[in-house]
């Protein structure tokens, strides 16, 4: 297989440029764009043939793959995929090659972040087979090291909040910014990355809408289709609101006027957590409110391919397979039973 040398690439933090020759990292020693290519075609001239692949290191494979990442994915993805490989970086040894990695080295990553859940346990082996992968594919490798590798199953969110807990974390959320934010996911069961990302330039007042184009939604590239999310008259008004603050920019910001991040979110989750450890889930956080909308949605009537539509799914597979908690709600089961049955029962709460 034809193997492609790694150009050069920037490290921000160190403020200079790297090359991979012959497996190992060379510092080029300049800022300068054109003078590192300069450099790294003199060093061309004096090494002409590409390493072979297990002697190459592995953390030239984790540096080359976040340098295309950076520029072939989405920011949110890019910063996902080098949180996991730094992690994984710095569990290993600077001079380790692709032929002496093994999956021991994988478990005792895994190991020495016990924060991990499933979910994160399946985040760090996706991005490190996603890695490698690309490598084989560029042709830098022959093989790769981590394909045998087991990924944990998708956990299933089981949580939804009865509308008693609902009531509870908008009332003791400590300030105005937050409880919009919150109200707003209430109000249309968005995805956590399309708050943070919603500016007024996605914002058709008239029509009542959020419109991200197809290159800015999770789903756009296979659907072909902007996502659209309906806003119902709160989450409306709250948009109008946040759009004369913020007319460039994130619509929903902190106290600060910085614009929400996860870890931020989560953090005032942790408090509230800590502090109604007796009243609200041990898992709280921004998807329950999506589940539950999603949950609440079906049990009010909404078939699941107009509700797929509105969560910005493609089909109602997803709505089925992932979102559907109706045998949380006990009430409603046993109507619906009733009903499977012709026997009259009252209607379902609006």
């Amino acid at each position: 297989m034809s193997r492609r040398r790694p150009q050069p690439w920037f490290r921000p933090s160190r403020n200079t440029w790297y090359v991979a020759v012959n497996g190992k990292l060379v510092n080029l020693n300049t800022a300068d764009r054109d003078e590192a290519f300069g450099r790294w075609h003199e060093l061309m001239v004096q090494s002409p043939e590409p390493p072979d692949s297990p002697t190459v290191a592995v953390l030239i494979i984790l540096a080359a793959f976040a340098e295309w990442a950076e520029k072939h994915t989405k920011p949110m993805t890019y910063d996902w995929y080098r949180r996991f490989l730094e992690s994984f970086g710095r569990s290993i040894s600077s001079d380790l090659r692709v032929a002496d990695l093994k999956p021991f080295h994988v478990t005792r990553w895994l190991d020495g972040n016990p924060q991990w859940g499933d979910s994160g346990r399946r985040g760090a082996i996706t991005s490190l087979k996603r890695a490698f992968q690309w490598a084989l594919d560029e042709g830098y490798i022959d093989r790769s090291p981590v394909a045998s590798i087991k990924k944990p199953p998708t956990p299933r969110r089981e949580t939804v909040l009865t509308k008693e807990q609902e009531k509870i974390v908008l009332a003791e959320a400590s300030d105005e910014v937050f409880r919009n934010l919150l109200t707003a996911i209430q109000e249309t069961g968005v995805r956590p990355q399309e708050i943070w990302r919603v500016e007024a330039r996605h914002v058709d007042l008239e029509n009542k809408l959020w419109v991200f184009p197809i290159g800015e939604n999770k789903t756009g590239r296979k659907t072909q289709k902007p996502r659209i999310v309906f806003l119902t008259p709160t989450a409306l008004e709250i948009t109008r609101k946040l759009m004369k603050k913020h007319l460039n920019g994130p619509l929903f910001r902190n106290s600060r006027g910085e614009p929400w991040t996860p870890n931020a979110v989560r953090c005032r989750f942790r408090r509230l957590r800590n502090r109604l450890s007796d009243k609200l889930p041990s898992n709280l956080c921004t998807y329950v409110f999506r589940h539950t909308y999603a949950t609440n949605a079906l049990e009010r009537g909404v078939d699941p391919i107009t509700l797929a539509e509105l969560m910005g799914h493609r089909d109602a597979t997803m709505v089925s397979r992932v979102y559907q908690h109706l045998d949380k709600r006990v009430e409603h089961m046993k109507n619906a039973a009733l009903r499977a049955t012709g026997q009259n029962v009252s209607s379902p709460s609006p």
